[in-house]
């Protein structure tokens, strides 16, 4: 480690900062995704006419946007994140 970075890495730890380990992501459906954000009570479904849009609040979204929001979600309750299988 340079001297530059443990002095970055000092700074840091001394303003109350905390150096935590990221978790591993959990490998999941697409529905496991759905399914999660339903049990938050946010609605988010699979459009049934095109096989990668999904419907949230009356928009069309990827599933990359469904993932992302179901992720914040597990970031608040300190879980880790969701990668889907496709």
């Amino acid at each position: 480690m340079t001297l530059s970075n443990a002095s970055a890495i000092s700074a840091f730890l001394a303003r109350g900062g905390q150096i935590v380990r990221v978790q591993e992501a959990i490998r999941v459906t697409a529905q496991d995704v759905l399914d999660y954000l339903k049990s938050c009570g946010v609605v988010a479904r699979h459009s049934g006419r095109e096989s990668k849009v999904y419907l949230y609040e009356g928009k069309r979204v990827k599933l990359g946007h469904v993932v992302a929001m179901a992720n914040r979600q597990r970031d608040t309750q300190q879980l880790p994140p969701f990668v889907v299988q496709l």
